[in-house]
């Protein structure tokens, strides 16, 4: 099979979308298809854009979206025709609506994806300050992609009902394949039962990895962290890629690692290395289209405690490989979990064992590629 697999920028930049089209691709290059990688593609907005998206920023304090922008989605998708017109391709593979939503060919057209724009517009925080122009457009450019669409592939159950409820789309048209872990090469058996074997039996270390502070639930994992000294547990909260308040940062408890840049070697011995060290990982989100932190963490056998919102309900298994918690649940419950698990050596063995089991059968790109390419076979 010939596929053509696209994005707006180059998916050979590891940094893009934290990496996720970049291990795609690797993992689609591994398998027995001839794949055609095309990116690069031009944002095109219409005149006076800049100028109407300042006027709503200052004035209505709304932002006005040039990613949900019919002309710059008509844009792509002509640059994407150009770019295939004389390739020999039996299918078109997206990971986003705009290349694909205006794209005018008999080539069967594939969309794997976390989430639809209507899907996050009251869900994300980022999302809830968008103009009514652009949240029209926004909505426009998803259908016009889904009635270009064979298939519509998604991470997790809850972006498929999602889209199902709000964009009235056949059951039948939509599949569930989760996403993979974006790691290099995941810990032998024998390396992983070494690194729990090694995890410091003196302070239990939690780890914390997000962009977004408030979205992730940092606040939470440092209330957790908190209450768990204060209940004399010696436990160290370690964080990693956002900026955090001066009263955390300022916690004897805590250790901020900042940002960790995955493409630099350095950075990312050591993510790795404080994955293989990390107890747990403390991820309580607000919300989460998907969360892929839960797939790498999986892959060093550190099991995720987490909350019931959004993707995560599809990668988390309860006392499989972690804990979804209710999105309100009591500080105390968190404690009470963590101070069970580690009180037990063997259960949090097995529970390590079993996490890594995960990644292995179902949470890594190679699976996850073989599955979306037998959709796409099946429906060519």
């Amino acid at each position: 099979m010939n596929l053509a697999f696209t994005t707006t920028f180059n998916a050979n930049n590891i940094k893009k979308w934290s990496g996720t089209p970049f291990y795609m691709a690797r993992s689609l290059n591994r398998q027995n298809i001839s794949l055609s990688k095309i990116g690069g593609l031009n944002r095109k907005l219409p005149a006076f854009f800049k100028i109407r998206q300042l006027y709503f920023k200052i004035l209505r304090n709304k932002r006005v979206s040039p990613r949900f922008n019919i002309y710059a989605a008509k844009a792509y998708s002509n640059q994407l025709a150009n770019k295939i017109s004389n390739k020999k391709i039996d299918a078109i593979l997206g990971t986003q609506v705009n290349p694909i939503a205006y794209l005018n060919t008999k080539t069967p057209v594939f969309l794997w994806t976390d989430a639809l724009y209507g899907n996050l517009i009251n869900y994300y925080p980022s999302f809830t300050k968008h103009a009514k122009q652009s949240r029209k457009e926004g909505n426009k450019i998803v259908q016009e992609c889904i009635s270009r669409t064979t298939k519509l592939i998604f991470s997790s159950d809850w972006a498929a009902l999602s889209a199902i409820k709000t964009y009235d789309i056949a059951p039948g048209k939509v599949s569930v394949v989760p996403f993979g872990a974006n790691i290099n090469d995941a810990p032998s058996y024998s390396d992983l039962k070494s690194y729990i074997k090694n995890r410091s039996n003196k302070a239990i270390n939690l780890l914390f990895i997000g962009k977004s502070w408030e979205r992730k639930g940092g606040n939470i994992a440092f209330e957790v962290s908190k209450l768990l000294q204060k209940n004399n547990v010696n436990v160290i909260l370690h964080i990693i890629g956002c900026k955090i308040p001066a009263y955390v940062r300022n916690s004897h408890f805590v250790v901020h690692h900042g940002f960790l840049d995955k493409s630099q070697a350095s950075d990312l011995e050591k993510f790795n290395n404080l994955l293989a060290k990390a107890n747990f990982l403390l991820v309580p989100s607000r919300a989460e289209a998907f969360g892929i932190i839960f797939s790498e963490a999986n892959a060093f056998g550190v099991p995720c405690i987490t909350t019931k919102t959004g993707g995560i309900q599809t990668i988390i298994k309860n006392d499989i490989n972690g804990v979804a918690f209710a999105i309100d649940e009591k500080i105390e419950h968190y404690c009470e979990y963590i101070i069970e698990k580690i009180s037990n050596p063997d259960a949090y063995l097995d529970l390590c064992l079993s996490s890594y089991n995960e990644y292995k059968t179902r949470l890594n790109w190679d699976v996850a590629t073989s599955n979306v390419l037998q959709i796409i076979q099946n429906s060519i």
